[in-house]
């Protein structure tokens, strides 16, 4: 839980956290990140954390940035795998992997796969961005050399509210189940070819 304060995880593994929620919507079962915050994640696996919420929405299991212009997180050379969001019946999960809600989300070289989301409409597999519309203040995304893939829905792994405030960069990196026409360069999709669990690619994939 991090709000208004600066939070550095470096070469750290969070794994295996498990909330339950009864009411109202549930957030970040992994990281909780206020307003007015930095965080960087560097060298980091956050792992099969799981989020369920049983009267209300689900967001962000492994990584959750509230409404805040201010926020900042730095995701780099990090794996965010197996976290899942479940939310009552008839209500929505989003971002199960990252939800970014505002400010300003960063990630490089990092790896964002086999998370999931559930309920009546789940959106993000992978990442979810959204805003709050508020004037002069717009959420943004910068990735950059990363793989998006295997997350649940397949063909909803990086989701964009097209009705929020939403910036983004996407270059060089590899996402299944997107349109790949709404990016910058380089951006394709294809088997990333894992040689194990760890996540690490095959030679031949290289």
């Amino acid at each position: 839980y991090i709000n208004r304060a600066t939070a550095s995880f470096e070469s750290c593994v969070i794994k295996d956290n498990h909330v339950v929620k009864p009411q109202y919507s549930g957030e970040g079962a992994a990281i909780w990140i206020g307003e007015e915050s930095n965080v960087i994640v560097t060298g980091t696996k956050i792992l099969n954390n799981s989020l369920t919420v049983n009267d209300g929405d689900a967001n962000g299991a492994g990584i959750y940035m509230n409404w805040s212009g201010d926020n900042r997180l730095t995701v780099t050379n990090s794996i965010i795998s197996g976290n899942t969001a479940t939310p009552g019946a008839n209500y929505n999960s989003r971002g199960s992997g990252i939800m970014i809600r505002g400010g300003t989300a960063t990630i490089i070289n990092s790896t964002i796969v086999d998370n999931e989301v559930a309920g009546t409409n789940p959106m993000g597999g992978g990442i979810y961005v959204g805003g709050d519309n508020s004037p002069g203040n717009s959420t943004k995304l910068n990735l950059f050399n990363s793989i998006i893939y295997g997350n649940t829905p397949i063909n909803n792994q990086l989701f964009m509210d097209d009705f929020s405030n939403v910036e983004h960069s996407v270059s060089y990196s590899l996402i299944q189940g997107a349109d790949l026409d709404d990016f910058e360069d380089g951006v394709f999709e294809a088997n990333p070819e894992f040689l194990d669990s760890t996540y690490v690619l095959h030679s031949r994939s290289t």
